[in-house]
């Protein structure tokens, strides 16, 4: 073979080993340019993954969350105490109220009946019926029951008694001691009539005092600090009966 041949084929020879060369150097560039994406993506997922919490911290929050919660319900539970304490002091007051007002107006004859103030004689209380009371030569009855003027005065009757006449200020003084409001036996004929008790005596304003609280009430109900008030008689009130001594 000539020299120039020779030359010729390493011509052709390097010229086909050239472009194969090229192709790996591509090839690695390629696959190193994917390594890196790969690695820079990875860095990035882990940069953005959120960072697990200190276990100290998370502990902290949920005893933080939890004094709040219990907080709330002890701040509730006190309102609901106050309330409940409240109301229970109302309810009471109210009970006592009543059984304040209703042992005033109660029939118990030891509940009512008193000492004889002043040492006044001819009072014998052995001499009243049971659940009245004694006072001087007069045994008072003071009842629950609410009934127009005249049937309280009927209900007397029947027990031998009359609607009560204050007769002078001992008998005011004795009353006195007691909460009482009841129809008494003091009356009018009509709006220009004059007040007269049951036996035709005439009211003394010395003794009394006599408060108009309605324009039609032609009949008295006593009431307390020895006040009487003028009411319509068909209205239905407590009474009070009073009964002589023989």
């Amino acid at each position: 073979m000539s020299k120039q041949q020779e030359t010729y084929a390493e011509l052709n020879r390097e010229r086909l080993r050239r472009p194969l060369q090229e192709r790996r150097s591509k090839g690695s560039e390629s696959k190193k340019s994917a390594r890196e994406q790969s690695v820079t993506y990875s860095e990035l997922t882990l940069r953005n993954r959120p960072q697990p919490c200190d276990a100290s911290e998370s502990a902290q929050n949920k005893v933080d969350s939890s004094t709040t919660k219990w907080r709330h319900i002890a701040v509730t539970l006190g309102i609901c105490s106050l309330v409940l304490l409240v109301t229970t002091g109302f309810l009471a007051a109210q009970i006592n109220w009543k059984h304040r007002g209703s042992s005033h107006a109660s029939l118990n004859i030891t509940d009512w009946t008193s000492p004889n103030p002043g040492g006044q004689k001819g009072c014998n209380r052995g001499l009243c019926p049971d659940a009245w009371v004694g006072f001087r030569n007069s045994c008072y009855h003071f009842w629950n029951d609410e009934k127009s003027w005249e049937d309280g005065r009927r209900t007397c009757t029947a027990l031998n008694a009359s609607l009560l006449q204050i007769d002078d200020q001992e008998e005011r003084d004795f009353l006195a001691l007691f909460t009482l409001y009841g129809w008494i036996g003091l009356s009018r004929d009509g709006a220009g009539g004059s007040w007269q008790w049951r036996d035709g005596t005439a009211l003394s304003s010395d003794l009394l005092t006599l408060t108009k609280t309605e324009p039609d009430g032609d009949c008295a109900v006593y009431g307390v600090k020895n006040i009487i008030y003028n009411r319509n008689c068909m209205k239905a009130t407590s009474f009070i009966c009073e009964q002589q001594i023989p």
